[in-house]
């Protein structure tokens, strides 16, 4: 554990779901700001597949300075397939592998909540899920099957342009996706267009009405 100046951040590992493999975690904690944390749990873009180390700046992500400031731990899981584990090859659609990738990044997820249960400074009655780009698109599969956030919030996303494996393709998980949800996208988005991806997309999901919002 180390402090870097708006956040104490820690790299932990525990037992992941399949193998004898290990999940690697950065868990950045808010300084100014006395435990439980809300927990924010998130889940970076397509850009993640291509790079093979960790990124040294990851307290600065995003909207990471806010949710630090507003008193929230954020945790940034190394998924599989990303990073430090089998990161830096390209992200193809339709790739052998990639249908497994995808359940095991599922699965992940879910053992990152068994984590924050273990921790009595994270809130465990108070669980956020961000997601940016395919972060944002995985919000059904991951959430489909781990019941145990609270809201999500899914930034710059929508069904995907490309052909999905049916057992991992956003389409068949986002009718049962029932977590409040927020999505935010630009009308102009060339991957995610508006009509033909992010409205499919809220639409889709099964969250009821009064609790999403696009």
């Amino acid at each position: 554990a180390t402090q870097e100046g708006i956040c104490k951040h820690e790299v932990v590992e525990f037992d992941a779901s399949y193998d004898d493999d290990r999940v690697t975690a950065h868990v950045f904690l808010p300084l100014d700001a006395h435990p439980p944390f809300q927990t924010v749990v998130f889940f970076p873009g397509g850009g993640c597949d291509n790079q093979s180390v960790f990124p040294k700046n990851a307290k600065t992500h995003a909207v990471f300075p806010e949710l630090l400031a507003s008193g929230r731990a954020v945790i940034w899981p190394v998924y599989f397939g990303t990073s430090e584990r089998g990161g830096g090859g390209p992200d193809i659609p339709g790739r052998a592998d990639l249908t497994e990738e995808r359940i095991r990044q599922v699965k992940d997820i879910c053992r990152v909540v068994d984590y924050i249960e273990e921790r009595e400074d994270l809130d465990e009655h108070k669980l956020a899920y961000l997601g940016t780009s395919y972060g944002a698109l995985s919000a059904p599969l991951c959430l489909a099957i781990e019941h145990r956030f609270n809201t999500a919030v899914m930034y710059n996303g929508g069904l995907p342009p490309w052909d999905y494996d049916r057992r991992v393709d956003p389409v068949h998980f986002a009718p049962r996706m029932t977590t409040s949800a927020l999505m935010i996208n630009g009308k102009d988005d060339d991957i995610f267009p508006l009509a033909t991806s992010q409205e499919p997309l809220f639409d889709l999901l099964g969250t009821p009405e009064s609790d999403k919002d696009h």
